[in-house]
C-alpha cells in the first residue's frame, strides 16, 4: 500500500513538472509566433511602400545583365 502511494506521488511530480514545461514551451512558442508575425508584417509593409522602386531597380538590373552578357565573347 505504501509503495503504491510513493508511486503515485512520483507520478504526480513528473506530471506537474511536465505541465510546467509545457506552459513554458507554449509561452515561448507564442512569443516566437508574435515576433514572426511582426517581422513578416513589417517586411510586407516595406514592400508595399517601396514596390515601384523595387520593381524599377529589378528591371534596371535585368537590362544591365542582358546588355553585358555577351560583352566578353
Amino acid at each position: 500500500m505504501q509503495a503504491e502511494l510513493v508511486w503515485f506521488t512520483i507520478k504526480d511530480i513528473i506530471n506537474f513538472r511536465f505541465s510546467q514545461q509545457m506552459k513554458k514551451n507554449s509561452r515561448l512558442l507564442t512569443n516566437f509566433a508574435t515576433l514572426l508575425i511582426i517581422c513578416m508584417g513589417s517586411l510586407l509593409l516595406y514592400v508595399w511602400i517601396h514596390f515601384d522602386e523595387l520593381r524599377s531597380e529589378q528591371a534596371y538590373r535585368q537590362m544591365w545583365y542582358l546588355n553585358h552578357k555577351f560583352e566578353n565573347k
